[in-house]
Parts: C-alpha cells; sequence; structure tokens
C-alpha cells in the first residue's frame, strides 16, 4: 500500500473530493460547497471547519498541497529566499523623499536660475501677452544664469531656502528595479492626491520568518544543580518585575550564576565518575 492508499484509507468519497477541491483553491467553504451542491453557504462554511479538525483530512490535504508545490517547482528554500528578498530590500529603491536646490541656490548671486527651455518659452509667453496688452515687452530677469538642475544639491548659503532646498517625492522606474524591490513593490495606486507606491509590509515579512526559525518559541531556562529547580531562600514572585528593587534583581543574578556553577560541577562529577 503506497503512502497515498494509506492517507485516503480512512476517508470517503466525498472527504477525499473535498481534500484535493481545498488543496487546489485553499478556500474551505469553496471546496465543500464543490462537493455538498445542495449545501448552503454559512451551512458548508461550519461543516468545513469541522471537516479540517479532522487528523486524517489534514495530512491528506498536507500531501496535495505538498504535490502541487513540487510539480510547480516551490521548494521550502525558495520560499524562505524570496522571502529573504523582501525583508532585505531597500524601499528608497522604490520611493524617496528629496531635498534639492531651489531656484536661487546656484544662481549667479542668487538670483533666480532658469534652464534655456523654459526661459525661451517664458519669452514667448512675454511676447505674446505684451502684444495683447498694447504694451511694451520686458523680457524676463535673467541675471541668475541657465543651466538649472532639479537633481542638484541645495546651497548651504542660499539666502532663500536658508540651505533647505525644496521638497520632491521621487518614484523610480519600476521596470529597472533589483529582485529585492520587485518583491517590495506592490502596484500602483492613483487617487485624487496624486500617484501612490504600494509596498508589501516588509515587517510582517520579518514575522514569518523569525517564525520559521523558532524565534518565536526559544525559551531559556535555568536550573539548579542535578538538574533539578534553583532553590531560593526568598521568593519574590509575587512581585512583578517592573516593582523588583536593584538589590533584587542582583541577587537574582547572583543566585542564577550560582546554580548554573553547580549544575556545571555535578555534570562534571557524573563525567569523571
Amino acid at each position: 500500500m503506497d503512502v497515498v492508499e494509506q492517507l485516503i484509507k480512512p476517508l470517503n468519497a466525498r472527504q477525499i473530493r473535498f481534500c484535493q477541491a481545498y488543496a487546489r483553491c485553499l478556500n474551505a467553504t469553496k471546496a465543500y460547497m464543490s462537493v455538498y451542491e445542495d449545501s448552503s453557504k454559512e451551512a458548508a462554511t461550519t461543516s468545513a471547519v469541522a471537516l479540517l479538525a479532522i487528523p486524517q483530512i489534514v495530512a491528506y490535504v498536507d500531501h496535495l498541497q505538498k504535490e502541487h508545490a513540487e510539480v510547480a517547482g516551490i521548494t521550502e528554500e525558495w520560499v524562505l529566499s524570496r522571502m529573504k528578498q523582501l525583508v532585505n530590500a531597500d524601499p528608497n529603491e522604490l520611493t524617496q523623499y528629496r531635498r534639492v536646490n531651489c531656484r536661487f541656490c546656484w544662481g549667479h548671486q542668487n538670483r533666480y536660475q532658469w534652464t534655456p527651455q523654459e526661459y525661451k518659452n517664458a519669452l514667448v509667453v512675454g511676447q505674446r501677452e505684451a502684444k495683447c496688452a498694447g504694451s511694451e515687452f520686458h523680457p524676463p530677469d535673467c541675471m541668475g544664469g541657465m543651466g538649472y538642475s532639479p537633481k542638484r544639491e541645495p546651497n548651504p548659503t542660499c539666502p532663500e531656502c536658508a540651505g533647505d532646498g525644496e521638497e520632491r517625492a521621487f518614484f523610480a522606474d519600476t521596470r529597472t528595479l533589483s529582485p529585492g524591490a520587485k518583491m517590495l513593490f506592490a502596484g500602483v495606486k492613483t487617487t485624487q492626491h496624486g500617484v501612490e507606491i504600494k509596498m508589501h509590509d516588509q515587517a510582517a515579512g520579518m514575522e514569518r520568518l523569525a517564525k520559521y526559525i523558532g524565534m518565536d518559541r526559544r525559551t531559556t531556562q535555568l536550573v539548579g544543580a542535578g538538574g533539578g529547580p534553583i532553590q531560593h531562600e526568598q521568593t519574590i514572585s509575587h512581585k512583578r518585575a517592573a516593582d523588583l528593587s536593584d538589590d533584587d534583581l542582583v541577587r537574582i543574578i547572583a543566585e542564577a550564576q550560582h546554580a548554573a556553577e553547580d549544575s556545571e560541577g555535578a555534570e562534571d562529577g557524573r563525567a569523571q565518575e
């Protein structure tokens, strides 16, 4: 008898079909209704939860999911690698809050600085407006010079912005992201206030990794001599940690160290015997 036969032996035909449907869609209610077609949604949810509490059904579902993962080429190492990329990704690859130079930062004598095309456009607009108004045209002041670049750093001695520059929101071209940043990227949302870059939750990814390696289950246990409990002359278990005095803490640490030394001595004695 192979593994599958052993897993399905205690199950009836409908339970087997439920397991197969659930392993595909991971929606217990939907899987139940695909097998028990006359069931209402509410009854299906209740019954599906009951089925998934049966150890034999859980075992068969786990087997089916592992089979699906193998067919898709999804291994534990692959999932961990992708999750690690997500956790290590730098959000600055997607979006940045920048402080850049203002128009007066690097202009000649800290006067307004233009880009060449911008100044040409200003001339055309100014001439048109002067003609419409029947007035004399006066070119815009260009004593600050040309060559403004929004990528330059602020000038610390600028009298206009006091070295703070101007704030700019920057969004990266998502076609050229690193593998980690692509894992972090969750799409773009257009709102009435502009564009919003969406990201996956790195903290949740870190928490899942911590659970996987058992960090959430690690405990430190101190034992006394011979592996027995630590003996205290005075119990302070009724106290909260916040209520412990410095003397209490010093005594606890000293007792723990003493007990650990006794335990090591006992181990050495048994080893010599």
